[in-house]
């Protein structure tokens, strides 16, 4: 085997992925985010443990890194005023 043949081998072979890679503490979901810790670990506490999205080991908080912000909510609570602003009058 030649050296380009095992360069075309070693690029087709899938990489592993690091389960590391997958989590994060409150520290860097606070930079990712734009959040405060303390408010971080209510989340955590009220709210993500129970949708298995974060979990306690001592004193950390172990956080999905590939979950959406939490404190942002999916909709805006006046989507329908704002569409309605937005709409022209005839």
């Amino acid at each position: 085997m030649d050296v380009q043949e095992k360069f075309i081998l070693k690029e087709s072979t899938p990489k592993k992925s690091n389960p590391l890679e997958h989590i994060m503490d409150v520290e860097e979901a606070s930079l990712l985010w734009g959040l405060k810790p303390s408010y971080i670990k209510d989340l955590c506490r009220l709210r993500l443990e129970k949708e298995h999205k974060a979990v306690k080991k001592g004193k950390t908080w172990i956080l999905d890194r590939n979950q959406p912000n939490p404190g942002k909510p999916e909709h805006p609570k006046n989507w329908r005023a704002r569409k309605d602003k937005n709409q022209s009058i005839d």
